[in-house]
């Protein structure tokens, strides 16, 4: 009888002993769902919400750019408040106009703004169109978008002028994409050929700028480069002769010496294979190239 007491005395504490550690656990796990559930959202302004949410997305889709191939990290579309929206703002007969609410989507709102009708709509002076503008030299075949014609100073006025006869110390840098798709060399359209700046992958190869010397004698402008590196033109293309392509902008640009990426004269140029490379007259591809110039030494 004793020993079955004991038994059943010492089984009831067990059962106990478990049953006061479940109940434990479950208001232990009561009270932290509560303070979970009672937790108060920080005092952050939403537009601080916002600027780190899009700084997260930035950081965990900067990859692709790399996974891609591209030389250079980009976010894309994600920095942008608006894709559309600005480009309707641009057109005339469009109103902007501040709405009740904005448009919501998955974890995020945006601005309370919209595009209103107010009369007829063009594309006449829209600030997007003057941005991909291209002229076409129908004597060469080059179409040319200007982009910046040179640096100006603290007043507004450029630094620098249309260049006159003379000899010019002349350093650009340069994105060269092909046009066509070649089997010989081969290439598909939209393939970046040659770029002289520092390439995603080779971070230890140090690319300057194509360094030429530019004579100009009344309508004839020449060039030849004068130094090249690894990666030039002339390693690319073994000649010193500068395409004809390149020189054309020299025209109407006002170049001018500046340390700024921002002011530096810049250009993008359509280049027909006759105003091109050795390599695009030979198997006659075009190319599109976005160039800078800036005066040397």
């Amino acid at each position: 009888m004793k020993k079955g007491l004991k038994v059943f005395l010492t089984a009831a504490i067990v059962i106990s002993a478990v049953a006061c550690s479940t109940s434990n656990d479950v208001v232990k796990e009561g009270a932290k769902e509560k303070v979970v559930e009672t937790k108060e959202e920080p005092s952050v302004p939403k537009e601080y919400r916002n600027a780190l949410r899009s700084a997260e997305t930035y950081s965990d889709t900067m990859h692709m750019s790399k996974q891609a191939g591209y030389h250079f990290i980009t976010d894309g579309e994600f920095r942008r408040t608006w894709w559309h929206m600005d480009f309707f703002w641009g057109l005339n007969g469009i109103e902007k106009v501040d709405t009740k609410d904005g448009l919501h989507f998955h974890g995020e709102t945006t601005k309370n703004q919209s595009a209103k009708i107010v009369s007829k709509i063009s594309g006449t002076n829209h600030p997007f169109v003057e941005d991909f503008k291209f002229v076409l030299f129908e004597e060469s075949g080059v179409y040319m978008n200007i982009m910046c014609k040179g640096p100006k100073d603290s007043k507004g006025e450029y630094r620098g002028h249309v260049l006159k006869d003379g000899s010019y110390e002349i350093l650009s840098r340069f994105v060269e994409i092909a046009m066509q798709t070649r089997e010989t060399p081969q290439m598909e359209v939209g393939d970046t050929l040659l770029a002289n700046m520092k390439l995603y992958g080779m971070p230890s190869m140090e690319l300057f700028p194509e360094d030429y010397k530019l004579t100009i004698s009344g309508s004839s402008y020449s060039a030849a480069f004068q130094s090249y590196r690894s990666y030039s033109m002339y390693a690319m293309y073994s000649t010193t002769s500068v395409p004809s392509g390149w020189l054309l902008p020299l025209k109407y640009l006002k170049p001018a010496r500046t340390q700024s990426t921002d002011d530096v004269a810049r250009v993008r140029v359509l280049v027909p294979h006759g105003q091109g490379t050795s390599t695009a007259s030979k198997y006659v591809y075009p190319c599109y190239y976005e160039l800078t110039y800036n005066i040397g030494k």
